[in-house]
């Protein structure tokens, strides 16, 4: 859209408003602020406003969306199995596991300095979980 478009889309706004501008864009700032809320702010409050004056949504929004959501399900289910876990050097050697196992695309277990056996079970079994929550492998 170039710019005499977007003016013309700006004032079809203020006349909705009454001819007065700065409720016009009061109006476009609130809107704007609820539909980046809505798109948990993977929308920025700029690109929100275009698209309240405009009506035109970026190109990659809906991958950008599921890409915020991959990435939080993934912060949110390490967060919950380590929830009840006390020992911090244990909760390192998992995150650090899952960052690897990603990297890697393969189930890897990173122990760190950590040499007691009981220790590096738990590391295995948490890393298990957590990876097999991840990456579900159905037989169809």
């Amino acid at each position: 859209m170039n710019y005499k478009e977007e003016q013309h889309a700006f004032k079809q706004i203020v006349d909705l408003n009454g001819g007065n501008i700065f409720a016009a864009v009061a109006r476009i700032g609130s809107d704007a602020r609820q539909l980046a809320a809505k798109t948990d702010n993977v929308l920025m409050h700029s690109e929100a406003i275009t698209y309240r004056v405009t009506a035109e949504l970026p190109d990659d929004l809906s991958l950008r969306i599921k890409y915020h959501n991959r990435i939080s399900y993934k912060q949110t289910l390490i967060s919950n199995v380590l929830e009840h876990v006390t020992e911090s050097d244990i909760k390192q050697c998992v995150k650090s596991s899952i960052r690897a196992s990603m990297r890697k695309h393969n189930l890897t277990y990173l122990y760190g300095s950590i040499s007691s056996k009981p220790k590096q079970q738990r590391i295995r079994i948490l890393t298990n979980m957590i990876w097999y929550q991840l990456y579900s492998y159905r037989k169809e």
